[in-house]
């Protein structure tokens, strides 16, 4: 049977003992909703890997305001900055919308593998590499996009996180509100209604009830690109 780590994009490449190595040094967490896992500012002593639910990754603003960074879903994990400089955490992160299972893994237990298995770290940099882009593109969102665009993104990545799909829909859980969604962009409720309704109009964003459904992505795409501003039409092909 093969090791679920395998399927972690970190460790993807370790033999079988390097994994075995890691399960066996795995710590289980579990946090409710809204329950902090690791504080700005706190020590960074290792990473979460996250096996159920979703997490949210955060900084607070001078002015007290929550943005989000990123949510990561099952199979992929957070803190892992620790392992690169030693200080303290730059961000915040906790469990959104429902419990989240983790597995916590210390720095040293890391560091000691990597010791043994130096290849390994050619994998690992590539990976955090990749998200350190990742970060550099969501500051850039944030400086220059509009709301309208920060909401279509933000709607993006849930759907690619905790969307379940029926067709050509994509329906977000019950937990994704317009009042979540404006904590998320740490912006006004009464501005991510407005906007919001305007995605509805153009047919980018449906709502069932209480939750809220995306039926078409490539409507969003263009929203989020900025070129959905043009759409009037209440509904699309």
């Amino acid at each position: 049977m093969q090791n679920p780590l395998a399927e972690v994009p970190l460790f993807q490449g370790l033999d079988r003992p390097a994994l075995e190595y890691l399960s066996q040094r795995l710590h289980p967490r579990q946090y409710r909703n809204g329950e902090v896992l690791f504080g700005q500012g706190d020590q960074g002593d290792g990473l979460y890997l996250i096996e159920q639910g979703t997490v949210r990754v955060y900084r607070v603003t001078a002015a007290g305001k929550e943005i989000t960074l990123a949510l990561r879903g099952a199979g992929e994990f957070v803190g892992d900055m620790s392992l690169l400089d030693g200080l303290p955490r730059s961000a915040s992160a906790c469990a959104q919308g429902a419990d989240c299972h983790c597995g916590f893994l210390h720095k040293e237990d890391l560091q000691q593998l990597l010791r043994q298995q130096p290849e390994a770290a050619l994998t690992m940099l590539k990976v955090l590499s990749r998200r350190l882009r990742e970060a550099g593109d969501n500051l850039e969102e944030l400086a220059f996009s509009t709301i309208q665009q920060r909401l279509a993104s933000l709607l993006l990545r849930l759907c690619r996180v905790e969307g379940e799909v029926e067709g050509t829909d994509t329906i977000l859980p019950g937990w994704v509100s317009y009042q979540s969604l404006s904590v998320m962009l740490g912006t006004a409720r009464e501005c991510v209604n407005r906007v919001a309704v305007s995605l509805v109009e153009s047919g980018a964003l449906v709502r069932r009830g209480r939750r809220l459904v995306v039926p078409h992505p490539e409507i969003l795409e263009e929203f989020k690109e900025g070129w959905g501003e043009v759409l009037k039409s209440p509904t699309r092909p």
